[in-house]
C-alpha cells in the first residue's frame, strides 16, 4: 500500500493509526540544555562546553517548569572547588537521592541515607556541613528579557537550575507560599536573588509578574517537552558521561550587544520561524509544482510568425554586420516537454 502524501508535503497518518497513541522514537534520549550556574554569589549561563556568559546583575527572572520533588546528591573530594572541580567528575553522585547511580565505578555507599558522606559535621570554619552535598535540579525558562540582553536573541528553551542544598528550606517556603493561595509555580515568574548577609550563595525566591494567557500557551508547550525529565534527574539524565555535574566550559565568551527587549510570545514566535526555515536531513519537502507548459503559435499558412527585430546593439553603430536570423520551421501542435522543445529549436536554426 503507497503512502499517501498531503500536498503540503506532510505525511496522512493511515487511517487504522488515526486517534491512537503515537509511539515516539528517541525516547530516552536527550538533546542537551543550557545551565544556569552559581558562581559564588554572581550568576553565569552555560550554553555548552566552550560557551559560557557571565549574567550582570544579582538577580535573575525565570519560569519554574517542572520540580522533580527528588534531591539529587553529589560527592566530590574536599568539596565542590568551583574553578579547581572545573570539569572534573564528581566521585559519588545520586539522581534521585537514595542510591549512587549504576554507573559509579566506586559508590560511597550502597544506600544514601547510611553513607558517612552524609552525616553532619563541623568544618574548619565551625560550620556544619556534609561532604555529599545534596541539592534540586530544576527545569527553568529564563525570561527573554534578560537571555536576549546576554546572548542577542532570546533563549526559549529549558535550562537546568541546581538549587543547592543550603536553599531547600527557601524554596520549600515559597512553594509553601504560592500552594495556599492555590497558585501553580510555573504560572508566574519567579525573581532569584542571593541573600546578602549569607556568606555562602544562599538563594531567595520572590513572586514576579503573573503571566498572560498567550505566555502561559506557551509555557504548557514547554512542560510537555521530553527533555524536561532528562533535566530534573527523572529520567536519570547523565550530563557528563553519567556524572552528577556536567562539565565546567573551558572558555568564556564575551556577551554580544544589547537588543531591543522583546516578550515571550514575539520570542517563541521567532524561535518557530527560525526552526522552519531549516531543510533538517530527513525532512519532507512539499511537492515541486509542475512546469509550465511551452506552446507555439501557428499561423494560417502553418508557419511560425517571424521573430521581432532585435534593437540595434552597440557594436553595429560601429559598422559591424550580423546575419539575418532564419525562419523558424512550422510546429504542428503545443511542446509539452521543454528539453525537446529546445533541441527542436537549435536544429532549425542548424538548418536541419
Amino acid at each position: 500500500m503507497s503512502t499517501e502524501v498531503a500536498p503540503t508535503g506532510k505525511l496522512v497518518v493511515p487511517a487504522r493509526y488515526r486517534n491512537q497513541k503515537v509511539e515516539q522514537l528517541g525516547t530516552g534520549i536527550s538533546s542537551g540544555f543550557p545551565i544556569i550556574r552559581i558562581k559564588g554569589k554572581e550568576w553565569s549561563l552555560s550554553m555548552g562546553k566552550d560557551e559560557e556568559y557571565d549574567i550582570d546583575g544579582r538577580s535573575i527572572d525565570v519560569v519554574i517548569l517542572r520540580d522533580p520533588a527528588i534531591n539529587s546528591r553529589t560527592y566530590y573530594p574536599g568539596g565542590y572547588q568551583g574553578a579547581a572541580s572545573k570539569g572534573k567528575r564528581p566521585t559519588c553522585w545520586s539522581m534521585d537521592g537514595k542510591r549512587p547511580d549504576a554507573d559509579v565505578e566506586e559508590p560511597e555507599s550502597p544506600v544514601c541515607d547510611t553513607c558517612p558522606r552524609n552525616r553532619t559535621h563541623t568544618n574548619d570554619q565551625g560550620m556544619k556541613v556534609r561532604d555529599c552535598a545534596n541539592g534540586r535540579r530544576l527545569a527553568v525558562l529564563p525570561w527573554p528579557e534578560w537571555t536576549t540582553a546576554l546572548l542577542g536573541k532570546p533563549l526559549i528553551k529549558p535550562c537546568l537550575l541546581r538549587v543547592p542544598g543550603a536553599s531547600l528550606q527557601a524554596l520549600k517556603v515559597y512553594g509553601e507560599d504560592l500552594g495556599r493561595m492555590g497558585f501553580p509555580y510555573f504560572a508566574l515568574r519567579t525573581t532569584i536573588s542571593f541573600e546578602k548577609k549569607s556568606e555562602f550563595p544562599k538563594l531567595i525566591f520572590e513572586k514576579g509578574v503573573v503571566l498572560k494567557d498567550e505566555e502561559l500557551d506557551i509555557i504548557d508547550e514547554l512542560r510537555i517537552l521530553s527533555d524536561i525529565s532528562y533535566i530534573t534527574g527523572e529520567n536519570g539524565m547523565r550530563t557528563v558521561g553519567g556524572g552528577g555535574e556536567p562539565a565546567e566550559p573551558e572558555e568564556v565568551k564575551a556577551p554580544a550587544p544589547k537588543p531591543a527587549a522583546v516578550s515571550l510570545a514575539q520570542a517563541y514566535a521567532a524561535a518557530k520561524t527560525e526552526a522552519a526555515t531549516e531543510v533538517k536531513e530527513g525532512e519532507i519537502l512539499p511537492p515541486e509544482k509542475p512546469k509550465k507548459v511551452r506552446k507555439v503559435q501557428v499561423t494560417h499558412n502553418g508557419k511560425a510568425p517571424e521573430p521581432a527585430p532585435a534593437e540595434t546593439a552597440p557594436q553595429e553603430a560601429q559598422g559591424e554586420s550580423h546575419p539575418e536570423p532564419k525562419n523558424v520551421e512550422p510546429a504542428a501542435e503545443a511542446v509539452e516537454d521543454d528539453d525537446e522543445a529546445l533541441r527542436n529549436e537549435v536544429m532549425n536554426l542548424l538548418g536541419r
